[in-house]
């Protein structure tokens, strides 16, 4: 379960080579839309499920920079349809998803951990968490991370 979130920023020297070489084959595929996943991990000499475990959790710090990104985490009841409608509320806003983790619900409950890019909204992002956090199936709603 998703507890909490710190993030760090490291010197290259200092990041194991696993992260250093997820890093490459995301640069790879990013500047070689044609090139496979399968291709990318070869030229780097990195495992797929390497890079499929820590490609969603390591990003340049450029990157980051370029875009307005807001972790959001939510608790969402076990319900057809919940995750729809957040997705639903926040294309309405112009917030781009980058990246969506929701854990199998135990207890009638599941996690979700959704990153979006704010830089193309319409609206004002306070507008997106409060609408957000008002929806009745979501009992919990924290904003992780805001830059």
């Amino acid at each position: 379960m998703l507890k909490n979130h710190e993030y760090f920023v490291v010197d290259k020297l200092a990041v194991p080579s696993v992260l250093a070489k997820t890093l490459a084959v995301k640069k790879l595929l990013e500047n070689n839309p044609d090139m496979k996943v399968s291709d990318a991990v070869k030229r780097e000499d990195l495992s797929r499920s390497a890079f499929y475990k820590y490609k969603d959790m390591i990003f340049p710090y450029n990157s980051l920079k370029a875009t307005r990104m807001v972790t959001f985490f939510m608790e969402l009841s076990d319900v057809a349809g919940i995750l729809s409608q957040v997705l639903k509320v926040i294309a309405s806003h112009g917030a781009n998803v980058l990246t969506i983790n929701q854990n199998i619900p135990m207890d009638g409950k599941a996690t979700l951990s959704i990153s979006i890019d704010t830089t193309g909204m319409e609206k004002k992002l306070e507008a997106l968490e409060n609408k957000l956090s008002t929806i009745e199936d979501i009992s919990k709603f924290t904003v992780i991370i805001s830059e």
